[in-house]
């Protein structure tokens, strides 16, 4: 593991607390909050460290040829890297750290999942997913069987190999019917709870429907339910849930956010659109597991009718894309419209395209937000001059690191970076993960440890 030099920003950091904002904030118009809250403490600076680079050896013998951005770390002090070795087989890599000495070391390199694996219930591991990590180290994926084609999901629960947890005809839990053989975005809990998003089909029924099931054991059995369904009514709009896609859970309070796309029925207009005409919008929905009578919507599609209540409580735009939870149930999340993509912190705008960043860069775009244990908001901007990371700490947004900087006094500028991609890339001690590219192409996955 190669140490980098701490990065100088503690005179930003300072004076942010000051009340640094961006260029287009303050009270009224602008991202960096509202000013109805306390700053939350923010690090001093960070410390960089690399954890692999392409082209080091892998435990299989191979090299990482390429490093994907998806990446993620947890408390049980483990990096996780998706990559594509020398042989041109996908797979998943832990990187066990050791973080008592004078900089971080990495202990141990464990390849927990590559194309061409047998699995414990004999399924040639062919396509898989991004999957999702925990605070005690285990690790759910979904991965498809190289013969059939065939999805299930898997967990690792001990470090002892993958096993299947939900297979496709498994009994539903607190219902009658069967999963079918398509999952959907997933999320592993600190609980060992597992949110999934997945086709099935009710008994009795012939159309299959899509749901969001909350499963408080890891798998299938009974201690679980539906959260939400396709043909479930949307709160407020008159419409109903036609599909559910990415989603993000805080399963201790057992709090979700969702994607989810709403079909117009016929007849009714819709951005001018009339007769039999059916269309889907796209909604934020912030629910309950226990209490699934408590759904609300974040945010929604502007041409989606909405009562004034829930009008008054949703921010509206044409796209609304990487929503995540936080531990206090505050809800991050992307709104795009034909002119602008802002990005929110509940109702509370925070930065959007055409504002400037602490590094007077223009704002473009965002990966997206991850919220930490402590409450700040970590993001990446897309910038006219490159990627730019950054926190909101409720007040301000402050600039971690941006392309063009160094993170090794006599090492390579960095050209781009990227951060955002999955929920797992900010720990419960607020340190973080991300892929850099360096001048050379060469990409290498960063450890950010908060001083």
């Amino acid at each position: 593991m190669t140490t980098m030099q701490r990065r100088g920003f503690l005179k930003l950091m300072t004076s942010g607390m000051g009340g640094v904002f961006l260029t287009a904030c303050g009270s009224g118009s602008g991202g960096g909050g509202d000013g109805g809250d306390a700053a939350l403490p923010v690090p001093n600076g960070y410390a960089f460290y690399t954890v692999i680079s392409t082209g080091d050896a892998l435990p299989t013998g191979a090299t990482a040829s390429t490093l994907s951005p998806v990446l993620m770390i947890n408390d049980n002090k483990e990096v996780l890297a998706h990559c594509v070795d020398s042989r041109g087989a996908h797979g998943v890599y832990e990187y066990s750290i050791d973080y008592t000495g004078a900089k971080p070391a990495v202990l141990q390199t464990r390849k927990i999942l590559r194309e061409g694996d047998i699995l414990r219930d004999g399924v040639e591991a062919d396509h898989f997913h991004i999957g999702s990590t925990n605070r005690h180290g285990r690790f759910a994926i979904r991965v498809s069987d190289k013969q059939s084609g065939i999805p299930r999901i898997y967990l690792e629960q001990n470090k002892d190999g993958l096993v299947p947890v939900v297979n496709p005809h498994d009994a539903l839990p607190g219902m009658e019917g069967k999963f079918a053989a398509s999952f959907g975005d997933l999320n592993l809990d600190d609980t060992n709870a597992l949110l999934l998003v997945s086709h099935f089909l009710p008994e009795g029924e012939n159309a299959p429907k899509k749901g969001l099931f909350f499963l408080a054991d890891g798998g299938v059995s009974d201690n679980g339910s539906l959260a939400l369904s396709s043909g479930d009514l949307v709160s407020g709009a008159g419409t109903t849930v036609s599909n559910v896609g990415l989603i993000d859970g805080h399963h201790e309070s057992g709090d979700y956010v969702a994607q989810i796309a709403c079909g117009v029925p016929p007849g009714l207009s819709n951005s001018g659109l009339l007769g039999g005409t059916r269309v889907e919008q796209t909604a934020l929905m912030h629910g309950n597991v226990r209490q699934p009578a408590t759904r609300s919507l974040k945010a929604a599609s502007r041409s989606l009718s909405l009562s004034r209540a829930a009008a008054l409580d949703a921010i509206r735009g044409d796209a609304i894309h990487g929503p995540r939870i936080g531990g206090d149930n505050n809800v991050a999340h992307i709104v795009t419209s034909e002119t602008s993509t802002v990005l929110y912190l509940d109702d509370r705008r925070v930065l959007g395209t055409g504002d400037q960043t602490p590094l007077g860069n223009k704002v473009v775009g965002f990966s997206g937000p991850l919220i930490g244990k402590d409450g700040l908001l970590h993001f990446c901007t897309m910038t006219d001059r490159g990627t730019e990371l950054c926190l909101f700490n409720r007040v301000s947004v402050l600039s971690i690191l941006g392309v063009g900087e160094k993170i090794e006094t006599d090492g390579e500028r960095i050209v781009a970076l990227d951060f955002g991609a999955v929920r797992n890339m900010v720990d419960g001690k607020g340190r973080l993960v991300f892929l850099a590219t360096f001048e050379s192409g060469k990409k290498s996955v960063v450890l950010g440890i908060p001083v």
